[in-house]
């Protein structure tokens, strides 16, 4: 797939999945000052267009398991701040 094209196809399913977080965390690694950490993520019932995410941008891709016997199973793909790929980074 084109790049421009792969761009604007991860664009448009990010807008239909995706989610973008900025939780205030009070602690992260050694740091005691409260902190916020950008996180990126999609989730769907379909895998592939979660590694396309990975393979561009970074990241990783889990499975995540029903909560309900009766429920299907997803997968989840995320990055944050502290792994950004160049295309990502706000520096």
């Amino acid at each position: 797939m084109d790049g421009l094209v792969e761009l604007a196809y991860l664009a448009g399913f990010f807008d239909g999945e995706g989610c973008v977080m900025l939780p205030r965390s009070s602690m992260i690694g050694r740091r005691k000052t409260p902190t916020n950490q950008l996180t990126i993520s999609v989730s769907n019932v379909v895998e592939a267009p979660l590694l396309r995410f990975a393979y561009r941008f970074g990241g990783n891709v889990r499975q995540v398991r029903p909560c309900r016997s009766n429920k299907r199973g997803s997968f989840s793909w995320a990055v944050s701040e502290l792994f950004l790929t160049p295309e990502l980074s706000c520096s």
